[in-house]
């Protein structure tokens, strides 16, 4: 991590980087493990004309899975613009293999998560599936939403790059019928 970018996470801590260290994630990303004198702290650094809005998403998902108060999401420090894209700081985790038990609390909380509701399905911004601008536009059903949102842009974008062809892609109408 450059020094001018961790001067600048120190004044937003209030509180001085002892060491930074570069960490294993996803491939979209830089991801850092930061030790500072109060704790540790996960920064994801996204550079790109899309970094910061990729990253703004991912806080503004994880702030709405945390209100819910049914899964541990770690706690978001701050996400901001930072030169041709944007860091995303919180709380840092420890990873360890999970036991049993863990997988069946996560499952729980998973299902509880999950029967939190509203009347429509969608979000009330886009997001990102990876670097891949993602719609959220919200409709009546979970089908309508599941295949307009998320399976056909998928399949054009596949079309598009010439990974399937136009009549590989089953129409709207057929793949509603089938989630009917």
């Amino acid at each position: 991590m450059d020094k001018e970018l961790s001067l600048h996470i120190e004044s937003l801590l209030g509180n001085r980087l002892k060491r930074s260290e570069r960490v294993s994630g996803g491939d979209i990303a830089q991801a850092f493990r930061l030790e500072t004198q109060n704790g540790l702290v996960f920064c994801k650094l996204m550079a790109g004309t899309n970094g910061y809005d990729v990253l703004k998403a991912e806080q503004l998902g994880l702030d709405a899975i945390r209100a819910t108060g049914t899964i541990r999401t770690p706690q978001v420090y701050g996400c901001e613009r930072w030169k041709t894209g944007g860091f995303l700081l919180m709380e840092f985790l420890d990873t360890r293999r999970p036991s049993e038990r863990d997988m069946k609390t996560f499952g729980q909380q998973l299902g509880q998560l999950h029967k939190i509701s509203t009347s429509q399905f969608g979000w009330d911004s886009d997001n990102f599936i990876g670097s891949l601008h993602q719609s959220n536009k919200t409709h009546d059903t979970w089908p309508d939403f599941y295949v307009l949102e998320r399976l056909l842009p998928q399949l054009q974008l596949a079309v598009n790059q010439g990974l399937l062809s136009v009549g590989d892609v089953p129409s709207e109408h057929t793949m509603l019928s089938v989630m009917a």
